[in-house]
């Protein structure tokens, strides 16, 4: 990764290639990795705990443009 290319967490999130089959993907890869990150800061360790974080901040997650 360039550092000229990432001036921001979101653009560097954008560029960490998707490891996952085409099949099945209904969310952006890096916008993914950025809710895991804000749970896992947040102190949430578990899956269902990360889960939980998320429906909870569904606001802000929309903000993202994700529906």
């Amino acid at each position: 990764m360039d550092k000229l290319q990432c001036s921001t967490v979101m653009g560097a999130l954008k560029v960490v290639p998707d490891p996952r089959e085409a099949r099945g993907q209904r969310y952006p890869w890096w916008l993914l990795l950025a809710l895991l990150g804000g749970a896992l800061a947040s102190g949430q360790r578990t899956a269902h705990a990360m889960a939980d974080w998320v429906r909870l901040h569904a606001v802000e997650v929309h903000r993202f443009g994700v529906r």
